[in-house]
């Protein structure tokens, strides 16, 4: 997925320790959001069916009836699985994870990761300058740093040691 999500290998890909991004997720915003995890359900799905009750369909009646506030609460309470829980079965190769806040406010939308970042791999082509200030950014005890090579089309890790740029 380099080519799609990682800069065409020229990014990064962070690890994250699944039970303490939870947990963080949790302390942080239990109290004001309301949380949803799943893993991805790899499915294809024809865009038919009853147009008046569907993920994909604004029923604008009743979003006049109750605000838009609480119609989208209500539309992701019902669809959530169908909107960002399921995707294509071109995509099954990622076996995803993911997690949806809803909150209704646009403050406190970043979560404070802490110690649950437990590894980082650099595209192929991410420069060494980027190698290093990442490094430099997100260096402790713990985290593991691998970069993607290639050899006959198959992805391999560089063993590379990045503890090189903790050095000035």
């Amino acid at each position: 997925m380099w080519a799609q999500y990682g800069d065409n290998h020229k990014g990064v890909c962070l690890i994250f320790d699944r039970q303490r991004i939870e947990t963080l997720l949790k302390e942080q915003y239990s109290s004001i959001a309301d949380l949803y995890a799943s893993d991805i359900k790899y499915k294809n799905t024809l865009l038919k069916g009853d147009i008046f009750k569907s993920p994909y369909t604004l029923n604008y009646p009743l979003l006049k009836e109750i605000g838009i506030t609480e119609y989208v609460r209500q539309h992701i309470d019902e669809y959530n699985n169908e909107l960002i829980f399921e995707k294509s079965l071109d995509w099954r190769d990622e076996n995803e994870f993911r997690y949806l806040m809803y909150i209704d406010s646009t403050e406190n939308q970043f979560l404070k990761f802490g110690n649950a970042l437990s590894g980082i791999v650099f595209g192929t082509d991410t420069t060494e300058e980027d190698q290093r200030s990442v490094f430099q950014a997100t260096y402790k005890e713990g985290i593991q740093f691998e970069q993607i090579s290639y050899s006959n089309s198959t992805p391999w890790l560089s063993y590379k040691d990045f503890r090189i740029y903790n050095r000035k």
